[in-house]
């Protein structure tokens, strides 16, 4: 569509990215609202691991295009990547078999220092991690973590200097169409008309969708973090290790450097845990005893070097995930002026570069061209209307 009126809602790193990217490609008038403010989702509870150290081509090739963003962010607006490196544990045969073939892809998509590294490597890596069952590992040391308020707050900047307007507290209500069947969307302010809305409401997508008359069935999964702090500098810089296998149905256990003397992470999978889903303006946001509890247990059991470890605290946030567990993205068939943008799970902080440019992509030019199969994403995977 040439130069469209763009109304983006929802304020996290997703819609901000979108918002970004549509600037970019020369989209004059573009707009977003948040309910709340930029952040205060799912974004702004986010633990902000970012890596690239996956298995299938679209998996590696989504996060190397990210983080080439990540990289240019920090360049030119000074984001703040921590790359203290990203382990996944391998516990047999098969894992180390996928480990070698996610590597070469990585290779094929620029990450040159990706590799596989033995039970040895693994405890030179991690001095303190208990090696007992552990086959292998697949080592991205350039990966790291970014804080997701000030990558909000980058991409923001960049917004506004494009002249794209970013509208805090400004809930939608309805629905319509306007003059030349443009959308009309009505707030609890003043009405915004545009020629393309995107769904990027994050835990509220599904509300969102249900007034959009385009549905977005997001299951709100409540997961928890916590915070371990050493009596002691650790010495060293952890990695983010991630001990959790692809499939199992079973969550594994992750933490990841923080600071001198914290690690932060918890319980993690990709998969859906079969909770009811959460209402994003009132579950409970600060963390159980007893996940506190299993978290304990689950780190000491791999760094039992780290005894004198304490839990301090800890929180809880929303993956806004799907029935499949994948993120929905693009544009509708029946009405390809309605995008969605959504159900990234807990991989959104992640993810939102590649997510905001694939947005742009469908609606300057009417096709996504920077990650080969990302028609895999649409809405129309799920029979969505």
């Amino acid at each position: 569509m040439t130069n469209p009126e763009v109304v983006i809602v929802g304020a996290g790193v997703i819609g901000l990215s979108v918002a970004l990217y549509a600037l970019e490609k020369g989209v004059e008038r573009v707009t977003v609202l948040d309910r709340h403010h930029p952040a205060a989702g799912s974004s702004g509870w986010a633990v902000g691991i970012v890596t690239r150290q996956y298995v299938t081509p679209i998996e590696v090739a989504i996060r190397a295009r990210s983080l080439e963003r990540f990289a240019q962010l920090e360049a030119e607006d000074g984001l703040g990547i921590v790359r203290n490196g990203f382990l996944r544990l391998g516990r047999d045969p098969a894992a180390l078999e996928q480990f070698a073939t996610g590597v070469a892809i990585q290779h094929e998509n620029g990450v040159a220092d990706a590799r596989l590294v033995t039970p040895e490597e693994v405890g030179e890596i991690v001095p303190d991690l208990d090696l007992t069952g552990v086959l292998g590992g697949m080592f991205g040391p350039s990966d790291g973590y970014v804080d997701p308020h000030q990558l909000c707050q980058v991409y923001l900047k960049r917004i506004h200097a494009l002249g794209g307007r970013v509208h805090s507290s400004t809930r939608v209500v309805g629905h319509g169409r306007g003059a030349r069947l443009r959308h009309r969307v009505v707030t609890d302010g003043e009405p915004v008309e545009a020629d393309i809305v995107v769904n990027a409401a994050g835990p509220w997508a599904g509300e969102l969708g249900d007034l959009l008359g385009h549905s977005m069935p997001i299951i709100n999964e409540r997961h928890q973090v916590c915070v371990g702090r050493f009596n002691r500098p650790l010495g060293y810089v952890m990695p983010s290790v991630m001990d959790y296998v692809v499939g199992s149905g079973a969550q594994g256990a992750y933490f990841r450097h923080e600071g001198s003397d914290q690690l932060i992470g918890g319980l993690h999978t990709n998969e859906l845990l079969g909770q009811a889903s959460e209402n994003p303006e009132s579950y409970r946001t600060s963390v159980d005893d007893a996940y506190v509890a299993t978290v304990a247990e689950e780190w000491l059991r791999r760094l039992p070097g780290l005894g004198d470890m304490s839990l301090v605290r800890g929180w809880a946030g929303l993956y806004p995930m799907t029935p499949d567990a994948q993120a929905i993205l693009g544009p509708y068939e029946s009405d390809t002026t309605v995008l969605a943008a959504g159900g990234f799970g807990g991989l959104g902080i992640m993810l939102s570069p590649i997510a905001g440019k694939l947005i742009a992509e469908w609606i300057v030019d009417g096709q996504a061209t920077s990650v080969a199969g990302a028609d895999l994403f649409l809405p129309r995977r799920l029979a969505l209307a």
